[in-house]
């Protein structure tokens, strides 16, 4: 995705004739999705010295996988910092929360960035992924990636619901019809399992003709279809601000041995 992300973007940029480098500010819903841009991705292709990984201050450094540790800035004690303006600058790509973006916007940075990315961003608040597009300008590529349909913003409240703060800004731009690229291929899935999805949750839509597995992954030997629904009884218990169901866990080892 990340690569992906890179291609769409520069694809779509309207460049400013005073902007002579990119400037690339990734911004992901969860940390670990965050890490993953570095560890699996921009670790191995990239110079250390222009990537930025941003923490909130009250972050353990040492609680932060090792591969990412190194594009983290601390200062002589070992403390997370948030570099001043002109040090952020100096890097080429910049990765933070959506929560965390806010830290950037009292820098000054307004326009600095060449291309703003936010990955997954159907699953999160509008009010979310608008903190970090408030440091784009006309000149500005905006790049949101996600799906809409797969998973969106967890509201709890009715009244927040009935006023539609459940619906992602993707989702709304989506139904806007606002510079969409819809990307038909799957990399993952086998096809039985693809046409599943788009029967499902895809019908009435032009992505139910259009997606296709890509890669040929063959079904299990052990298995009659690369797909099989398996029905667990249980009730939701709420530990904490997490709701979980002890019997979806406790009913996989029997699934398994039924097959």
């Amino acid at each position: 995705m990340p690569k992906l992300l890179f291609r769409i973007s520069l694809r779509h940029t309207r460049r400013s004739p005073i902007i002579k480098d990119y400037a690339f500010l990734f911004s992901l819903l969860v940390k670990s999705a965050a890490d993953l841009y570095i560890t699996e991705h921009l670790h191995t292709y990239t110079r250390k010295d222009k990537i930025l990984r941003i923490y909130a201050k009250n972050r353990d450094i040492k609680s932060i996988n090792l591969l990412v540790q190194p594009y983290v800035q601390v200062d002589h004690e070992g403390n997370i910092i948030i570099p001043k303006t002109a040090k952020i600058k100096t890097y080429s790509v910049v990765i933070t929360t959506l929560a965390t973006s806010h830290r950037l916007v009292s820098g000054q940075l307004e326009g600095h960035f060449t291309h703003i990315l936010v990955d997954e961003a159907g699953q999160a608040l509008e009010t979310e992924t608008l903190q970090p597009l408030t440091l784009a300008t006309d000149h500005t590529c905006v790049v949101l990636a996600g799906d809409h349909i797969q998973m969106s913003p967890k509201i709890f409240s009715k009244k927040a619901r009935h006023a539609n703060f459940d619906m992602s800004l993707l989702e709304r731009l989506f139904h806007l019809k606002i510079t969409r690229v819809l990307l038909p291929s799957n990399y993952r899935t086998n096809q039985a399992i693809l046409d599943f999805i788009s029967e499902a949750f895809y019908k009435g839509t032009s992505m139910q003709r259009k997606l296709k597995a890509v890669a040929n992954h063959k079904v299990h030997p052990d298995f009659n279809h690369p797909l099989v629904f398996h029905t667990v009884k249980g009730e939701d218990q709420r530990i904490g601000m997490s709701f979980v169901n002890y019997d979806e866990v406790n009913g996989w080892p029997i699934c398994l041995q039924a097959t």
